[in-house]
Order: structure tokens, then sequence, then C-alpha cells
């Protein structure tokens, strides 16, 4: 096998061990917290790998949780420490060890999260139904002959739990 796939093999289970650890922390960080359980949990969203210094809003269904805020991604655990979810009672969004307590949202099957990322803004439309865990990347992609930073998300049913 040449060296060039064999490096592009390990590259792709490294991205997806760094998926399953990111899942793992949220879980962790929600048990810890005690503020919400898998059976409450309306959805999450977690800004993971690859961000570096990048300038980020989030909305969720028009309503604003983030104006600006700065994030990197941490070269350890890949995970930024910006999020948000909503239970039962509320939406919280955390930046950095801030935990702020929002109105809930009326929820339908779908969310319209639009992400800022240094001052442009890009919309998703989030089908629940996929996943309620919903992670957020900034990660290199090949696009035609060059490679360049762009959001992807991707979506989780349920979090991983470790007995």
């Amino acid at each position: 096998m040449p060296a060039r796939q064999q490096y592009a093999n390990v590259r792709c289970h490294i991205d997806s061990m760094k998926k399953v650890l990111i899942i793992i922390l949220a879980f962790c960080a929600s048990r810890l917290t005690g503020q919400t359980t898998e059976a409450n949990l309306k959805f999450s969203v977690l800004f993971g790998s690859c961000f570096q210094n990048d300038q980020v809003g989030l909305k969720i269904n028009s309503v604003e949780f983030v104006a600006a805020s700065q994030i990197s991604s941490d070269s350890i655990n890949s995970i930024t420490r910006l999020s948000a979810y909503q239970d039962n009672s509320a939406v919280w969004v955390t930046e950095n060890d801030k935990k702020t307590k929002y109105s809930a949202l009326t929820l339908e099957r779908r969310l319209q999260l639009d992400i800022m990322l240094n001052g442009a803004w890009k919309k998703f439309n989030i089908d629940l139904r996929k996943g309620k865990i919903i992670l957020i990347n900034n990660c290199l992609r090949k696009k035609g002959v060059t490679t360049e930073r762009s959001l992807t998300i991707s979506q989780r049913h349920r979090t991983i739990q470790i007995y």
C-alpha cells in the first residue's frame, strides 16, 4: 500500500476517534453538571475539531445565543469550550466556564442553525430525527485541487456510555 494511502487511512481513523472522544466528553460533562439526562435532552450543539482562534456566533431557530465568541479546539481532546443544549426547562449555553440559561425554544423536528465563522454566516437545516447531538467541525477538506477549512455538521442519536 502506498505511503500516501496509508497516511489517508490513518488520518481518517484519527478523525473518527476524535468524534467518538467528543461525544464521550459531552456525555460526561452533562452527567457532571447534573443539568440534563439523555431522556430529557432535546438537542445539543457542540463546537468540536479544527477551530483555531476563530470568531463564531450561534443562532438557533433565529434566536441569537452567541453573538461573537473566540474559540480554539483543544489540542488534546479536540473540543472547544462552547456548546449549547436544550432540556425540558431551558436552553443552556456554556462559553468557556460560564453557563447561561435562556428560555426554552418551541421545537418541531427541525432546527435551523445559523453559524457565524469569522464574520460570514452560514445556515444549516437540521432534522432532529437524524440525531439530537449536533457536532460542528471546521476541518480541512479537499476542494478541487486546494484544501481549505470548512464547517461541517454531523449528528448522533445518542451519547456513548462508559460503565
